[in-house]
Parts: structure tokens; C-alpha cells; sequence
């Protein structure tokens, strides 16, 4: 779980299994389980939109567990550039709520102009309700409040991909 705020830093936390049940199973077989829920006829780039570096990382590591390609990049107008050179192969883009320069809301906008299908999760500290608010007419495919786990993470883009 990736938890920051601006001039306070970032917090990182890792759970492990609490039992010795779920830590002696053989982790091949928890990683073929966990991509069960990915769908594996699509496949493409995920475009990952974040100002924060660290979760912008973090989180590109993840989609690249799950099998896709992962660019990051930290801001709308940055997103808008990669995206208009490669809309055909960005199966998603995960953005950024609020961001400097270009928020998130008009980057998603900007985003159906060059392509009206591009499936896009949201990602915001802010609760679904007050994103919501924030959209009038078209409306992301998804969305995820941070901070997330991986497993929520990987249930919204199966849901979102399905």
C-alpha cells in the first residue's frame, strides 16, 4: 500500500500472509492464481499518469507483473504527448486525479478527443463520490482510491480490461 501527501513524504507498507497456511503454498502457483483474473487475450501498453514519482513507479511495476508493457509519465500534458503517438497500443491509462500543470479531468477529456474508447481508472486520494462530481457526461472506465493494494489494483483492471 503507497500512501503521500505533498510535504509530508511517503509511506510504503508490505503485508505478508499471516498464516502459515497461505506463506507454505508454492508461489508459482499464487502467481499463475493472481493472473487468472487479468484476461489474457488483451494485451498492450498501460499508460500510468502520476505526479508523484514514487507511485508512479510503484504502480507501473505492477502492471508490469501483470503482464503488460508500462509507461509512466508525471503529468496530463506529458500523457496527451505519448498517448497521441501511440493511441492504437495503449490498451489503458491509469491517471492521476489531481496533478500540476494539466489535472486529471481535463487530461481524461483531452484523452477521448484523440481516441472516444480508451479505457481509463481513475486513481485519486478523494473518495469516488467527490470524483464523480467532478464529471460531467463522458466518465472514466474506473475507478481506484489510493492508497490501493496490489489485489485491488488488479481487480479494477480486470474488471475495466473484461
Amino acid at each position: 500500500m503507497v500512501a503521500s501527501e505533498k510535504g509530508q513524504g511517503s509511506t510504503f507498507r508490505v503485508l505478508f500472509p499471516a498464516s502459515a497456511e497461505a506463506a507454505a503454498r508454492p508461489r508459482e502457483n499464487t502467481e499463475r492464481a493472481k493472473h487468472k483474473e487479468i484476461p489474457t487475450a488483451l494485451t498492450g501498453m498501460v499508460l500510468v499518469v502520476d505526479d508523484e514519482q514514487p507511485v508512479r513507479d510503484i504502480c507501473t511495476a505492477i502492471v508490469e507483473h501483470f503482464g503488460f508493457q508500462a509507461i509512466g509519465v508525471a503529468d496530463g500534458i506529458e500523457a496527451l504527448n505519448i498517448f497521441g503517438s501511440k493511441a492504437d497500443e495503449i490498451a489503458l491509462v491509469i491517471l492521476d486525479l489531481t496533478m500540476p500543470r494539466m489535472d486529471g479531468v481535463r487530461t481524461f477529456h483531452e484523452l477521448k478527443k484523440i481516441r472516444p474508447d480508451v479505457r481509463v481508472i481513475l486513481s485519486s486520494g478523494y473518495s469516488e463520490q467527490s470524483m464523480s462530481e467532478r464529471f460531467t457526461g463522458d466518465r472514466p472506465s474506473g475507478f481506484i482510491q489510493k492508497p490501493y493494494q496490489i489485489q485491488e489494483l488488479q481487480s479494477k483492471i480486470a474488471q475495466v480490461m473484461g
